[in-house]
């Protein structure tokens, strides 16, 4: 009786998802991220002041100023980018995507280390910390902000509100300003734990994205010609999330461990204070 009634459970969400399959307008999406994914000065004048934003928050330990950097942010897009290419295996759309990619990334990074430079403040603040290390949890977060993106995306569901939301949880642009400012202040470490936040929410959003995209009913048959397999994407997209899972669980495990040894040695303390000797 069980096993008939998840066969039922199953044949029925695939017939609701073969039905809002056919509610989603897939060239209209392709175009609409293909447009993403720009080379225009406007796109990097935004990049760059984000950037620069995002710098001026972290230095002054401003919450509200991140967030307002989060939200100027065109990143975004050819990162979403990236995911659909992977997902329809158009080859020239996911090399657009990642050459604007690492293009944003140099000249965020770039601009961000010269400011630090000349930058009078210098002192590491809570929000430039609370940036440098990562662990599974921001994976999560990043992932579940994908899959939010892309199915408002698909479905135009709240899609600015979404959108604007998806950019605040994810946070791609201060990550890198984190960079900078560990470059600038020759301070390698804090700049590697911003660069792994950073490539952890990147992955995250293009694997999220990725499935969303493949349950909405994107396929290689929406391009003239898939240039690689789904195993192949598969492959990549796996060993990119086991790889930066490592750190992240290691991460994680210290964070952990930190608590617990000081939450024992508050306990020890409070003994001997309740009970003198």
């Amino acid at each position: 009786m069980a096993p008939v009634s998840i066969h039922y459970r199953i044949k029925k969400l695939k017939d609701y998802l073969a039905l809002k399959t056919e509610m989603v307008n897939h060239q209209a999406v392709i175009r609409e991220v293909a447009g993403g994914v720009e080379h225009s000065w406007i796109y990097y004048l935004m990049l760059i002041a984000a950037g620069l934003i995002a710098l001026l928050g972290l230095l002054t330990n401003s919450v509200a100023v991140v967030i307002g950097a989060m939200l100027i942010s065109p990143l975004m897009g050819p990162i979403i980018s990236s995911g659909l290419a992977l997902t329809i295996g158009d080859l020239r759309l996911a090399r657009r995507a990642f050459r604007a990619i690492a293009t944003s990334v140099f000249l965020t990074i770039l601009v961000t280390t010269l400011v630090t430079l000349i930058s009078p403040l210098k002192d590491p603040t809570s929000e430039i910390l609370a940036r440098v290390r990562p662990n599974i949890y921001d994976l999560f977060v990043a992932m579940l902000s994908g899959v939010v993106g892309a199915v408002a995306l698909c479905t135009k569901r709240n899609y600015l509100i979404t959108a604007t939301g998806v950019a605040v949880a994810t946070a791609v642009i201060p990550p890198l300003s984190v960079v900078g400012y560990g470059l600038g202040t020759a301070q390698p470490l804090l700049a590697g734990g911003g660069f792994l936040l950073f490539f952890t929410n990147f992955v995250a959003i293009v694997l999220s994205s990725d499935l969303v995209f493949f349950i909405m009913g994107f396929r290689t048959s929406h391009v003239e010609a898939a240039q690689y397999s789904p195993r192949t994407r598969l492959l990549v997209i796996g060993g990119l999330l086991g790889l930066i899972s490592i750190p992240l669980i290691y991460t994680l495990v210290k964070d952990v461990q930190k608590i617990n040894t000081s939450k024992r040695i508050e306990r020890i303390l409070q003994q001997h204070l309740n009970h003198p000797q």
